[in-house]
């Protein structure tokens, strides 16, 4: 259990949220925070699994992801999807936070 409660799927988007947003800082301390605090974390793309590998290796955020994935295949249905697209505001199952 999370010291923030129960824990939860959390998926952040790669373009837009973690690369190429004014908050992009900000937004991958928050996914350490929630890694930290014992959430599990997918990081998704519609580049595709590889291309989020390889941005989450050059960012150095490889200890914090438990998963890797396309955004359309991905296997875990997360409680909160946090992203920069208005269209995928039905991703999270309990909230989409657009960024």
């Amino acid at each position: 259990m999370s010291k923030f409660g129960s824990i939860h799927t959390i998926a952040f988007d790669v373009n837009g949220v973690l690369v190429g947003s004014k908050n992009s800082e900000t937004l991958i301390n928050l996914l350490k925070v929630l890694k930290s605090a014992g959430h599990h974390i997918i990081v998704w793309s519609g580049n595709g699994k590889e291309y989020v590998e390889e941005v989450v290796k050059e960012l150095n955020l490889e200890s914090y992801v438990d998963e890797y994935s396309d955004k359309l295949l991905c296997k875990s249905k997360p409680e909160i999807a946090i992203e920069d697209d208005k269209c995928a505001f039905a991703l999270g199952t309990i909230a989409t936070i657009l960024v």
